[in-house]
C-alpha cells in the first residue's frame, strides 16, 4: 500500500494513482518530517505490520523491500536497514555510501520499521524544529536511546540522488554548482549529541 503525503501540495502525484493520496494544505517546508509522521500514523491506525519512507529524491532497488521483510522475519528485529548507493543529479552512479553503516547511522529511507518499532514514528512530531535539517540522524538517534533490535542487510538497495558535495567528491567527481556543503549539518549534529545526552528529548523540551 502506497500512501503518499504531499506538503503544500494538492495534486495526486499521477493519473491512475491507486494509493492513498494525503494533501497537507500548509506547506511545513520541514524536510519532510510532518509528512513522514503523519503518514506513519495513517499506516499505524489503518493495521498495517510496517513502514518504509520514500523520498522523492529516493528509489528502491526491485528486491528492496523484499530482502527487508525476510531479514525481518529471519532476526525478529523491531527496526531494520538496508545500505545507500549514491547517484549524481543525472541519476549516474558515484558510489556507495560510507555513512549508512546500520551502526552509526542509517538514513530514513533505508528503515523498515516493524510493528514492535512503531513508537519511533511519533518522533517526527516530537522532534524539535531546530534539528529537522538533521532529522534523519535524529530517529536514528531515538532508535539507540529507546534500545530497539535492529538488523541490517548490508545490501545498497537505496538509490538516493545526491546534491551533496561530498558524495561527488568521494567519486572523485566536480560538485555540481549549487551543491550542498554540510557546514550546517556538522554544527547541528554536536547539538543533537548534546540533547540527547541531556535527557532532553524523553522531556519533550523544545
Amino acid at each position: 500500500m502506497h500512501i503518499v503525503v504531499a506538503d503544500g501540495i494538492a495534486r495526486p502525484p499521477m493519473p491512475g494513482f491507486e494509493g492513498q493520496f494525503i494533501a497537507l494544505e500548509k506547506k511545513h517546508a520541514d524536510y519532510g518530517d510532518t509528512p513522514r509522521a503523519i503518514g506513519s500514523m495513517s499506516a499505524i491506525a489503518q493495521g498495517f505490520d510496517a513502514i518504509a519512507y520514500l523520498d522523492d529524491d529516493n528509489w528502491f532497488h526491485p528486491q528492496h523491500l523484499e530482502s527487508l521483510v525476510v531479514l525481518q522475519q529471519r532476526t525478529g528485529a523491531a527496526l531494520c536497514s538496508s545500505a545507500r548507493m549514491l547517484h549524481a543529479l543525472d541519476g549516474s552512479v558515484l558510489a556507495r555510501c560510507p555513512a549508512v553503516d546500520g551502526v552509526h547511522f542509517v538514513d530514513t529511507n533505508c528503515f523498515f520499521i516493524s510493528r514492535a518499532a512503531f513508537a519511533l514514528c511519533a518522533h517526527w512530531a516530537l522532534m524539535p524544529s531546530r534539528f529537522h535539517l538533521v532529522g534523519d540522524r535524529y530517529i536514528w538517534m531515538v532508535a539507540h536511546y529507546l534500545r530497539l533490535s535492529h538488523a541490517h542487510t548490508g545490501l545498497a538497495s537505496l538509490h538516493y540522488r545526491s546534491n551533496w558535495a561530498v558524495s561527488y567528491t568521494l567519486a572523485g567527481r566536480t560538485p555540481p554548482a549549487g551543491a550542498k556543503t554540510g557546514d550546517e549539518v556538522l554544527e547541528l549534529l554536536g547539538k543533537v549529541q548534546g540533547y540527547f545526552e541531556s535527557g532532553d528529548w524523553q522531556a519533550g523540551r523544545p
